[in-house]
């Protein structure tokens, strides 16, 4: 089994899990390429988050069937040159801003702890 850590350089501090499962979509230049698993880590600390676990394939590529219904499950976009991070930044703000996200995460974990 592969583990890692991932170290926040700031706080020098172990990142810890947020929520594991969240769908993340690999943008190419002409739109929505690929969609993984991946999991949210963030900084116990100075609260940095991160995306962190992706799978070694995608769940799901673009020519395949029920891509497009699952696209619509993505929470985050992220592409690999200047032209797929616009086009990522585009279709991020169409689900909404990532600190967005997030913050309802957070406040659904809270609530969670509080057994609320």
């Amino acid at each position: 089994m592969l583990t890692y850590k991932t170290i926040c350089l700031k706080c020098n501090t172990e990142y810890v899990p947020l929520k594991n499962g969240v769908y993340v979509c690999e943008v190419a230049d002409f739109g929505p390429y690929k969609i993984w698993h991946a999991d949210i880590i963030y900084c116990p600390v100075c609260k940095d988050t991160v995306i962190s676990g992706l799978g070694a394939d995608a769940i799901l590529e673009h020519w395949e069937n029920g891509f497009k219904t699952y696209l619509k499950e993505v929470s985050f976009f992220f592409g690999y040159n200047a032209q797929s991070r616009e086009v990522a930044r585009k279709l991020q703000a169409e689900v909404g801003e990532p600190s967005d996200i997030i913050g309802k995460i957070i406040i659904k974990m809270e609530n969670i702890m509080k057994g609320e």
